[in-house]
């Protein structure tokens, strides 16, 4: 009778080996718990469990085979090897690397993946990260692993259906996008941080108030914290401020964003965006943004479509571009600098500022045609534009509405602005004037105070902004230009 089994096995072994596939169009499906919902398909293994003492967790996802036929998966391996923090349990065997597993038809195995973590470890990045590979068949699939690598506040898609206020006590940690509902109202206060893990971001429904202060400012930035990662752009996605919200940020630090904010850029949760057709007048958006700095995003420091933009104090700089204005909206931008000459990581390639009453729609052809939206009115006062770029400006009205693009440059230094036909746009502005910042090469102690003998000095306009992003008083009738005043 064993005589008999061991026969049986083995043909039913063989028979396995002659079905296994080899069709590289076959791929394995990844489950969590729920292996009976479609919901339960994962491509990353969250561990969700925030630990505040040394410790580990332990979670699992399944490797499916939802196919007729076996396959053999030549390998399975955890991508950092013996150095990860994480370690597998691949169908029953403790290792970092497995090979030639067998998946019968509509069959499974479990890979079980533990996490061990120190939270308090400040060196610790707020998100530990690895990645196991599969290779079946020549092609190759990953499952994410993510834990938290300290003690913060984590969100991972989130909605806040209440008005919420967050206070420094740790920092706030972002996973896929924080969602502001409408007519809520998220208010952060001084001193907090806030760091968006890869693509994150926050999608504004209702109205985002930051309320930094000169002393404590609030930080907005990606989840790592190497001097590598300090001035890479794209990290994270954006501050995305939706249609009819009313939107205050005082003393801030927005940096290494794709786009730092997007104001009157309305998206869901999927990162949909609203229909053209539903953009207007009637839903504008309003920023009001003083004594901040957004740098180093990889593509506009502020985006802004049909919205209404107070800025003040402000610092863009090192970003693709700084400042695109579209569609229309007023927009008051007083003793603010936009600045760039390209950086390690930042190709500096499209103009400084871009203003456009314009909508690029496609046509049944599928071809561009631009569809005038409305009046736009921008005002820069006291303001430098200065980059490396032969001109830093483009002024971008549709054809027959360029009255309807209204802008005026007053006391401003416009660098690398070469247009000579609205110099009627442009009051009392140096042009390639010398500027003399304390240190505006070092990517990382950047310092844009002038120095003695700048042209900036004392050619402002007085306004009613009497202190400047630093703190320092504009008290003698002559402010100097741009955001910083010099003091002898």
């Amino acid at each position: 009778m064993l005589f008999i089994s061991g026969i049986i096995a083995l043909m039913h072994s063989c028979n396995i080996e002659e079905n296994i596939s080899n069709d590289p169009s076959l791929l394995l499906e990844f489950h969590n718990d729920a292996v009976d919902d479609s919901h339960g398909l994962i491509d990353t293994l969250l561990f969700d469990t925030l630990l505040v003492n040394f410790g580990s967790v332990t979670k699992f996802f399944k490797a499916v085979n939802p196919h007729n036929v076996a396959v053999k998966v030549s390998s399975i391996e955890l991508i950092g090897g013996e150095a990860s923090k994480f370690r597998l349990n691949i169908d029953g065997v403790t290792t970092t690397a497995a090979t030639d597993i067998l998946i019968e038809p509509n069959d499974s195995i479990y890979v079980f993946a533990e996490v061990t973590i120190d939270p308090t470890d400040v060196s610790n990045p707020f998100i530990v990260s690895d990645s196991v590979r599969f290779n079946l068949n020549g092609n190759d699939q990953f499952v994410k692993l993510l834990a938290y690598g300290q003690n913060a506040h984590f969100l991972a898609g989130d909605t806040l259906t209440n008005t919420t206020t967050w206070t420094d006590d740790k920092p706030y940690v972002i996973i896929g996008y924080l969602l502001i509902d409408s007519l809520q109202t998220l208010n952060i206060m001084e001193g907090v941080n806030v760091h968006l893990y890869n693509g994150a971001s926050i999608i504004g429904k209702g109205n985002l108030n930051v309320f930094g202060t000169p002393d404590s400012i609030v930080n907005f930035s990606g989840t790592r914290l190497e001097y590598d990662y300090q001035t890479l752009p794209g990290q994270w996605g954006g501050i995305f401020l939706g249609r009819s919200t009313t939107n205050q940020i005082e003393y801030a630090e927005i940096r290494n964003a794709v786009v730092g904010i997007a104001a009157g850029l309305d998206l869901n949760e999927e990162g949909s965006e609203l229909p053209f057709e539903e953009y207007s007048f009637d839903n504008i958006t309003n920023l009001t943004i003083n004594n901040t700095t957004v740098k180093g995003s990889f593509g506009p420091n502020l985006f802004s479509v049909l919205a209404n933009v107070t800025a003040t104090n402000c610092l863009f700089y090192d970003a693709n571009q700084c400042i695109s204005l579209n569609w229309g909206g007023t927009q008051q931008f007083t003793h603010c600098n936009l600045m760039a000459n390209g950086t390690r990581y930042n190709q500096h390639n499209q103009p400084l500022l871009y203003l456009s009453n314009a909508y690029a729609a496609n046509n049944a052809a599928g071809d561009s045609t631009f569809v005038y939206v409305g009046t736009m009115n921008a005002n820069f006062t006291n303001c430098i534009v200065n980059g490396s770029l032969d001109q830093e400006i483009t002024y971008d009205a549709i054809e027959g509405y360029e009255e309807d693009l209204m802008y005026l440059f007053e006391n401003c230094i416009l660098n690398n602005d070469t247009i000579s036909s609205n110099v009627d746009r442009k009051i009392n502005c140096l042009f390639d004037a010398e500027l003399m910042f304390v240190e505006p090469f070092d990517a990382q102690k950047k310092d844009f105070n002038l120095e003695e003998g700048s042209a900036a000095i004392n050619n402002g306009i007085a306004t009613d902004v009497m202190i400047d992003k630093s703190g320092k008083m504009r008290t003698d009738g002559e402010p100097d230009i741009g955001c910083y005043e010099f003091i002898p």
